[in-house]
């Protein structure tokens, strides 16, 4: 390297040089793990914050009386705990619960029921927002919905900072986003109110995809080939070291303002950690900003960078950006070949996010240990990355995609025949069905890039993302509606919906059948049908 340093080359002989396996790579690398990292921790601590105690209707005059909460439970509650029995309860206060119990007994069938209007839980040590804000029964939904606020914060973040990545940086998207993340994060565990509550949980999924995205196309941006493939799979792997960390935090922080704080004055870190991370070098080139570029390039490759060359490369980024991009567009959705690729994709993206969500969330109909399910299930995730490259050398993509799918649908159909106190064979089962399942997804997203021309290829994987964060905004309510019909309804559904993804995949080409991936827009009346 130290002999290059005197040479001057093309800038594009430095770029595939710093791509490859420089300190750059590694430093936005492990930054981008960071970042999965932290958007594991706001993502899978709904579970704790959010979990649903056992709750009955409140009963203030039986509670002076010091009656228990299975005695109020017992003598008030009707056909579930949102009604109760519309009593003279002041008289009741009055009697033993045996007394009580005897008189009322007999009036039960002829008396009114009544909607609860306030809610006590059972003695627990930890304390969620369902608890704090009394989200139950006419007020369930509310619950879904503050996971729901969190999901659309990340998809307007999509559009919204993947905008202002392409004006003004990449590194300019991860400070505001960053800077976002610090704030909201603690003031949401301060608040009082439960619509701040959900108006920060908002900018935090925005905070999370702004830091995430940019970061990661930075990566991509700065990568070669070979080292994009496998660190684009492998970035992955701080979502399931998040996943099992919370999972450990939850336990000994069980209130969940204090899990809240705790998991993001943490995020601090990222603070110090931008002042590492420079521009892309490839964006400052298409803003002519070349001496920038030069000098970051220079830096990590101790390359020289020839002045002349550089002037060559200002007239290839003006020709390159120079196209019209609704052209570009033209191409994808008017070509009948992509076109349909491009609707495999959406709903493969779709079906895979909200299945993986629905397992996630499902846990509040399985009755399991939430803790040790939370924690299975970031150390089962963690070898999926590795298995997906393995399985796609050997088999593969059309061959591993669909197998992978229909794996997921037999492990989560088979649920159903297994009883519901059956919870440690339950538990087992979902996580290898997830298993399979975040296997496939991680494969997906590599078949994505490669199914489409360079023209296009970003257009393709942001409609497919889009896809993705609609699906995880479906999980929960998947979840809460059709646990109410059974508690394994969900999980059928979600392997009725991977089968059919299955069975689409087999028209996925193999490496072997598809030749434009790479074709130019001059070409694009070539593709055959």
């Amino acid at each position: 390297m130290d002999s290059g340093a005197n040479k001057n080359v093309d800038i594009s002989v430095a770029l595939e040089e710093l791509g490859r396996g420089s300190k750059l790579v590694w430093t936005v690398f492990f930054f981008t793990v960071l970042s999965t990292f932290f958007s594991a921790l706001h993502t899978v601590s709904y579970i704790f914050t959010a979990e649903i105690p056992e709750y009955a209707c409140s009963i203030p005059e039986l509670g002076s009386a010091n009656w228990s909460a299975s005695q109020i439970k017992n003598i008030s509650t009707a056909s579930g705990s949102c009604n109760k029995y519309n009593y003279n309860y002041t008289y009741l206060a009055d009697l033993s619960f045996e007394d009580a119990l005897e008189q009322t007994k007999p009036l039960q069938s002829k008396l009114e029921v009544i909607t609860c209007s306030k809610f006590t839980f059972g003695d627990s040590k930890w304390l969620t927002i369902v608890e704090e804000w009394d989200l139950v029964c006419e007020k369930a939904m509310y619950r879904a919905n503050s996971y729901l606020v969190f999901v659309l914060g990340k998809l307007v973040s999509s559009g919204i900072f993947g905008i202002l990545a392409d004006t003004y940086g990449r590194k300019r998207s991860i400070i505001i986003g960053v800077l976002m993340q610090i704030i909201a994060g603690p003031l949401c565990a301060i608040v009082p109110w439960f619509w701040a509550f959900l108006l920060l949980r908002f900018i935090i999924g925005m905070s999370l995809t702004a830091i995430q995205f940019s970061s990661l196309t930075i990566l991509t941006e700065i990568s070669t080939s070979k080292y994009k493939r496998w660190l684009g799979v492998a970035f992955n792997v701080g979502y399931s070291i998040g996943t099992i960390i919370v999972a450990g935090i939850a336990y000994y922080l069980p209130h969940w303002r204090h899990l809240q704080l705790a998991i993001s004055i943490s995020a601090i870190i990222m603070v110090f950690y931008t002042f590492f991370i420079p521009e892309s070098p490839k964006w400052l080139l298409t803003q002519n900003r070349f001496e920038e570029a030069k000098i970051i390039v220079e830096k990590y490759t101790k390359l020289k960078v020839s002045q002349i060359d550089l002037q060559k490369e200002e007239k290839k980024v003006d020709d390159t950006y120079s196209k019209n991009s609704l052209e570009n567009l033209n191409i994808l959705f008017s070509n009948s070949k992509l076109r349909k690729r491009l609707l495999s994709m959406n709903f493969s993206w779709f079906i895979s996010s909200m299945t993986s969500f629905v397992l996630v969330l499902n846990i509040d109909n399985y009755k399991s240990n939430r803790y040790l399910y939370v924690l299975m299930m970031g150390i089962t995730e963690m070898p999926t990355y590795f298995v997906a490259s393995i399985i796609l050398i050997f088999m593969g993509r059309r061959k591993s995609t669909v197998i992978l799918y229909l794996i997921t649908c037999v492990c989560l159909i088979s649920i159903v025949a297994v009883p519901d106190d059956h919870k440690g064979l339950i538990v087992g089962i979902t996580l290898a069905g997830r298993f399979a399942l975040n296997a496939v997804s991680s494969i997906i997203i590599l078949i994505t890039s490669d199914l489409f021309p360079t023209e296009v290829r970003n257009s393709a994987v942001g409609t497919s993302s889009l896809m993705a964060q609609i699906g995880s905004l479906a999980a929960p309510y998947v979840v809460y509606l059709l646990g109410k019909v059974a508690w394994w309804a969900p999980t059928t559904l979600c392997g009725i919906l991977a089968f059919a993804t299955g069975i689409l995949s087999i028209m996925i080409p193999d490496q072997s059948e598809d030749t434009d991936s790479e074709t130019n827009l001059e070409k694009k009346n070539s593709y055959t049908i």
